[in-house]
C-alpha cells in the first residue's frame, strides 16, 4: 500500500509538472532542426521532463529533428538554461559549453558559471543571483540570434568557409558536411 500510494503522489507530481511546459512554442527552424523555447520559473524534474515533452512535441508537430531549450529563474536566484536533442544535427553541449564561457568572458565567476554535455543534452548555469536572469537570457538569445544568421547565411550558399567550421564550432553540426 505505501508504495502503491507513494507511486500515485510521483504521478501526480509528474502530471503537474509536465503541463508547466506545455507554453513550450517552436521559435523556427535552424536546417532540419525545429527550436522550440521554454521560459519560466523553477521547474521540479526539469532536464527529464524536457526530454519527456520535446518527445511529444516532435511526434505531435512530425519534426525531422528538434532541440528544446528551457531558461529558467530558480528560486535561490540563479539561471539554469537546460537543452535536449532529438538528433546530433545541433550539438546543444557546445551551445552551452559557448554560452557559458561567453558568460564568463563578460562577468568573470569561472567556477560559478559553469556549462557544457554531449550532443543531445547539455545545461548552462549561472549560481549568482546578481547577474539578472534577463542579462542571462539576453546572452542566450544573441547567441541564438548568431546561429540564426549563420543557418540563413549556409542556406543562402553565401557563407564562407571559416564561418561554416566557426557555425559548426558553435554547434549546427549539420553544416559539418556541407
Amino acid at each position: 500500500k505505501l508504495f502503491r500510494k507513494m507511486y500515485e503522489w510521483y504521478l501526480k507530481d509528474w502530471d503537474s509538472t509536465t503541463s508547466l511546459l506545455d507554453n513550450a512554442f517552436r521559435v523556427k527552424k535552424l536546417g532540419p532542426v525545429s527550436l522550440y523555447f521554454y521560459v519560466g520559473g523553477d521547474v521540479p524534474l526539469l532536464p527529464m521532463i524536457g526530454s519527456v515533452k520535446l518527445g511529444d512535441l516532435v511526434k505531435k508537430n512530425r519534426d525531422e529533428a528538434a532541440i528544446m531549450v528551457m531558461a529558467v529563474q530558480l528560486k535561490n536566484g540563479w539561471t539554469h538554461f537546460s537543452m535536449r536533442g532529438t538528433s546530433e544535427k545541433i550539438h546543444v553541449g557546445k551551445i552551452c559549453s559557448n554560452l557559458a564561457e561567453r558568460l564568463v568572458a563578460r562577468h568573470g565567476f569561472k567556477d560559478e558559471i559553469t556549462g557544457g554535455g554531449h550532443p543531445q543534452a547539455a545545461e548552462c548555469k549561472i549560481r549568482r543571483p546578481d547577474i539578472s536572469f534577463f542579462s542571462n537570457l539576453r546572452e542566450l538569445t544573441a547567441y541564438l540570434n548568431k546561429l540564426e544568421a549563420l543557418d540563413a547565411a549556409a542556406s543562402s550558399g553565401k557563407i564562407p568557409p571559416g564561418d561554416r567550421q566557426y557555425a559548426v564550432d558553435l554547434g549546427l553540426t549539420y553544416l559539418s558536411g556541407s
